[in-house]
């Protein structure tokens, strides 16, 4: 069993200047500042491990000290501050450019203290103090131009950055891991979006490429020798793609959507462990969590009842398979089955406020999210493990109810 706990409190600040709109220029000017302590624990327990090991060979009571095998504590302190500013310039009645810069500075300091072991012969602590400064500009470039009144072509550039840390894994002891566990380096993304938007009568409508190329991307990974917990990099990944989507209305009462989302993402290089002692997973595999369709639509209709309203809705999402993890072992790898799920919904608005009956999951569709394997987490009969902690995560199932909204 594991318990853990996990606490955050932060000072943030924002200063915004923001012009008005004018015929050639619209700019705006920020400053930022955020001052973030961070906590997490973990107690794990092997719960009754000492109270058989006692009546089962008490000779050697004093071998084993308690339930605990592992203590964890992470202390985190985060600071920032930027400065950040966009200006767009209306060359034409049509055709617009923005461009926007964010420079920051960080600096993130964690501690982490780690009791490992329930044998009074290996059972020992660690203290580890880990700093990471980083400083550096980000920048946005947009050009638009509208063809037709409420209808738009566009580009965008921009960029995107995620702050490093450190693990606080041993790197002395019985316990010892690689020097090279013990921190990990921001990522960094550019996006490249190509896209038309606009509306035609009642249909609006939005259609766009996009490319996302991430550098040194962080993943969840687990140490090398003892399986501890860790971030690290593995290098390049990158996301292709197309986004449609479409919503109109026949008559007066019946409106609609309709989305699709293609998705190609994987790495772009292999995928080794920090230490490089193997290969998580080969270049062209896909990244986890992320399937190559998607579809979702919706549908509504209104009926006047009296001196109220009734909407009737009903709305579905599909999705194709999905990896579970990018290491490609069989401890971790699962390929999460496509799923759909449905709901419905009927709504009674008056005045201020209204009441909607809903069902949402109408299939009662065990749509999984997650896996822990039973390789992973299963029983181990040679190891005498017979417990189970293998699960998969699932969506929502049917589940039925009423709201009552009231506007005052």
């Amino acid at each position: 069993a594991a318990v853990r706990s996990s606490g955050d409190t932060a000072f943030i600040q924002e200063l915004r200047l923001v012009s008005t709109d004018g015929p050639n220029f619209n700019y705006i000017l920020g400053a930022y500042y955020q001052n973030q302590h961070r906590r997490s624990t973990q107690d794990s327990y092997l719960r009754g491990f000492k109270q058989w090991w006692d009546a089962a060979y008490p000779a050697y009571a004093a071998s084993v000290i308690d339930d605990n095998d592992f203590l964890y504590r992470q202390k985190e302190h985060f600071r920032e501050s930027a400065v950040y500013g966009e200006l767009t310039w209306h060359a034409t009645d049509s055709l617009d450019f923005t461009g926007g810069f964010r420079y920051f500075r960080d600096k993130t300091v964690t501690d982490v203290h780690q009791l490992t072991g329930l044998w009074a012969s290996i059972k020992e602590g660690s203290d580890s103090h880990g700093s990471e400064t980083d400083s550096r500009a980000l920048f946005k470039g947009n050009v638009s131009w509208t063809f037709a009144p409420d209808n738009q072509l566009y580009a965008t550039v921009s960029e995107g950055y995620r702050r490093g840390g450190t693990n606080g894994t041993p790197t002395v002891g019985n316990f010892a891991e690689s020097p090279a566990w013990a921190s990990y380096k921001p990522d960094t993304v550019r996006n490249y979006d190509i896209g038309i938007k606009g509306r035609v009568g009642r249909t609006t409508y939005n259609a766009d490429v996009f490319y996302v190329d991430w550098k040194n991307a962080q993943i969840n990974s687990s140490t090398t020798y003892w399986g501890f917990f860790a971030v690290q990099n593995v290098g390049k990944a990158s996301t292709r793609g197309v986004e449609l989507s479409l919503e109109s209305g026949i008559g007066t009462a019946f409106d609609y959507g309709l989305g699709y989302t293609y998705t190609d993402a994987e790495l772009d290089q292999d995928a080794v462990a920090a230490d490089g002692a193997y290969v998580i997973a080969p270049k062209g595999t896909d990244l986890p969590g992320a399937p190559t369709h998607r579809f979702n639509a919706w549908g509504s209709y209104g009926i006047p009842v009296g001196e109220g309203f009734v909407t009737l809705r009903g709305d579905a999402y599909v999705q194709s398979s999905a990896q579970n993890s990018l290491s490609q072992s069989p401890l971790f790898h699962y390929k999460m089955p496509g799923f759909s799920l449905f709901n419905l919904s009927a709504s009674y608005s008056r005045n201020a406020w209204d009441l909607t009956l809903w069902l949402k999951n109408v299939t009662n569709q065990a749509a999984i999210t997650g896996v822990y394997t039973e390789q992973y987490m299963g029983t181990s009969p040679a190891q005498n493990y017979y417990g189970n902690g293998s699960k998969a995560l699932v969506t929502l199932p049917r589940t039925v109810g009423l709201t009552l909204n009231d506007q005052f």
